[in-house]
């Protein structure tokens, strides 16, 4: 009896096994295998879901902000309890150049791009957070292009 219980309540975890969902620049798009083999090689049941798209930036993840909330409904609502965010490095790319040659100083010009990336991001995960007030987001850190370098350069 014992045996029975145990066996079905591992197969009910199984099938109730949760998702995390990837998305934001290529460090979440190009994470999605990697991860896979991880969760795989520790027979930990999580599905990953990939929808980072290369090059993107917060500010594009910001122009449709309920986007993340609808794909975290796509796949399942509450059957996703992580969301790996990765955004930030393109938006550097993007931003830096042009504030310096605009005549910011480098700390501004950081401070602006990070600022900017802070409330992008908000924009696209406070409608995830409301409707999942449970789910668990992470994000990476960037190493902003080696911000000392990038002003070298011009």
């Amino acid at each position: 009896m014992k045996a029975t219980a145990v066996l079905s309540l591992a197969a009910l975890a199984t099938s109730m096994a949760s998702k995390i969902l990837l998305v934001g620049d290529s460090w979440a798009f190009k994470a999605g295998d990697p991860l896979k083999e991880v969760l795989k090689n520790h027979s930990d049941p999580r599905e990953v879901v990939n929808r980072g798209i290369s090059g993107s930036t917060a500010a594009q993840w910001a122009d449709l902000p309920d986007h993340v909330r609808t794909l975290v409904d796509m796949h399942g609502g509450t059957e996703v309890e992580y969301i790996w965010v990765s955004v930030g490095g393109n938006d550097a790319q993007d931003q830096l150049p042009g504030c310096q040659l605009a005549g910011g100083t480098r700390d501004e010009c950081v401070q602006e791009c990070l600022d900017s990336v802070l409330n992008s991001t908000q924009k696209f995960l406070d409608p995830v957070v409301a409707a999942y007030p449970d789910i668990k987001i992470f994000q990476f850190g960037y190493d902003i292009l080696n911000v000392s370098q990038c002003f070298l350069l011009l």
